[in-house]
C-alpha cells in the first residue's frame, strides 16, 4: 500500500490507533501473517454477511464459491 490515499477507511484507522507497530508491519511493511483456518472461517462470515445485507442469497453463493466440491448442485 503506497501513501498518500484518497480514501482512509475508519477500520484503518483503528488498526493504527490499536497498534501503530502492527499497523507499519502490516499496512506500510506489508508484511502478512500466514494463512490459517481461522482466517478462512472469518473469511466465509464476511462473505456470508456481506450477501445477506446486499439482498442475495449468502448460503446458495456461499456454497458455490467455497464449498463447490461439497454440496451436490441443487
Amino acid at each position: 500500500m503506497k501513501f498518500p490515499r484518497k480514501n482512509i477507511s475508519a477500520s484503518l484507522m483503528n488498526s493504527y490507533f490499536d497498534c501503530p507497530i502492527g499497523f507499519y508491519l502490516t499496512v506500510i511493511e506489508e508484511l502478512m501473517t500466514e494463512d490459517t483456518p481461522a482466517l478462512e472461517i472469518g473469511s466465509i462470515f464476511d462473505f456470508m454477511f456481506k450477501e445477506y445485507h446486499e439482498g442475495k442469497d449468502w448460503l446458495k453463493t456461499s456454497k458455490e464459491k467455497y464449498f463447490k466440491d461439497k454440496f451436490p448442485k441443487e
